[in-house]
């Protein structure tokens, strides 16, 4: 199960965080995370304008079930308290542990 991630946000650091914290990532860094599953880098790229956010694309990879939960549990611990905007697929979504979860849920349901 793939599922696409678009975090908007002007915390320089994020990226790094969500990945392990690395000495450096690009496209195609792919990190380990809870539940048997990966976050690939796939673009980040800024805005010109002081202060305009940078945007990050990410792939989250699990498989389905159980493993969901644990995905928008480590998901969300990452972006609390933190200045982002979450698109996860299509849907904007609230910075709220529930509401990460029943996305994520709601669209590993759809592809089983």
């Amino acid at each position: 199960m793939n599922v696409r991630l678009t975090i908007d946000t002007d915390d320089t650091r994020l990226a790094f965080d969500l990945m392990g914290n690395p000495k450096q990532i690009g496209s195609g860094t792919v990190a380990s995370i809870p539940g048997e599953a990966t976050v690939t880098l796939k673009s980040m790229f800024g805005r010109r304008a002081f202060g305009a956010p940078e945007t990050l694309e990410l792939v989250l990879g699990f498989a389905g079930g159980v493993a969901s939960g644990v995905v928008a549990n480590w998901l969300y611990g990452k972006l609390k308290g933190r200045n982002v905007r979450l698109r996860i697929e299509e849907h904007e979504v609230e910075i709220e542990e529930g509401e990460i979860k029943r996305i994520i849920s709601r669209i590993t349901e759809k592809s089983e």
